[in-house]
């Protein structure tokens, strides 16, 4: 809505209306064809963008934001708990009443299946197997299938399985997170492949460690990864990474992840969404959650 150049937000993300209430000023450092991206003092991303979908950085509007010298990167932003101020154009994007505040849902565990959930995960594995197959060329600037100097695909997950695996007896739960932060950075653009491998990594481990590894604690690793991020990779990417560890993602991937939990959809819907979500981000971020429900015992334990 818009209101003497004022537009009203029609949802912004959980971690997004945080920001707006502990920051005062952000800087834009990324304008695209979706939205623009900025960056607070504390390097906290928010994500403006003219698109339905929800996500935890994300404000929604329902107006193209004007084309603008200033909205270029390093345009000023002023933060209140109920606006967006830019101040050059002058306009502002309100937070009120109005404006959805969106979290991810969380997921049943009540009547969970584990036979079912790895059913299930085989068959969207086979499926994203088969798009990769069927769309080779679409797939070779950024997919993790192909990061330079990374090796297959196969290798990495197989390398993170078998630390996983072998963490597990010396309850090092450190190095079972060593080979992923060897991956942070790796790949190109705002949100590396590698980083949205570690990304699926850490939602499959907030979602469902205590019943693929029961007894086993990872939150010392998984902090470790989110304070090596800020310094190795994109800012928007160690922002992704930490709403991962807290179970947040853009709304695509945690219907993935809700699918994968409970059923509903086919996996072709699933993955079609997947698709939408950055040149090959849905895909390789579905990898890292493949890659860490496949390094449980118990997976194999129902084959």
């Amino acid at each position: 809505m818009v209101d003497n150049g004022a537009i009203t937000a029609a949802a912004i993300g959980h971690v997004a209306y945080e920001i707006l209430q502990n920051e005062i000023n952000a800087n834009v450092c990324g304008n695209t064809s979706k939205g623009l991206f900025a960056v607070t003092d504390k390097k906290r991303i928010l994500f403006i963008s003219h698109q339905k979908f929800k996500g935890p950085l994300t404000v929604n509007i329902n107006e193209n934001l004007p084309a603008h010298q200033a909205l270029s990167n390093n345009g000023y932003l002023l933060l209140s708990p109920n606006r967006i101020k830019f101040i050059q154009p002058a306009m502002e994007i309100k937070i009120n009443s109005q404006t959805h505040v969106w979290t991810p849902l969380i997921l049943n565990k009540v009547d969970f299946n584990l036979e079912a959930f790895i059913n299930r995960s085989r068959l969207i594995d086979r499926e994203m197997i088969r798009q990769l197959s069927d769309n080779e060329s679409d797939f070779t600037s950024c997919n993790i299938r192909n990061i330079a100097n990374q090796g297959q695909a196969q290798e990495i997950q197989t390398n993170i399985k078998n630390n996983l695996k072998s963490s597990l007896s010396s309850r090092n739960e450190v190095a079972a997170f060593e080979p992923l932060s060897n991956l942070l950075g790796c790949g190109e653009g705002l949100t590396p492949s590698g980083d949205d491998f570690i990304c699926g990594f850490l939602l499959a481990a907030h979602a469902w460690k205590e019943i693929l590894f029961p007894g086993f604690a990872l939150q010392e690793a998984i902090q470790k990864i989110i304070e090596v991020a800020f310094g190795k990779t994109t800012t928007l990417s160690a922002n992704l990474i930490a709403c991962a560890a807290s179970g947040s993602a853009d709304e695509r991937i945690i219907r993935c992840v809700k699918w994968l939990n409970s059923d509903g959809r086919s996996a072709a819907q699933i993955i079609k969404e997947l698709l939408s979500y950055g040149s090959s981000s849905g895909l390789d971020t579905l990898a890292g959650m493949l890659a860490f429900i496949q390094s449980s015992p118990i997976f194999y334990q129902k084959s």
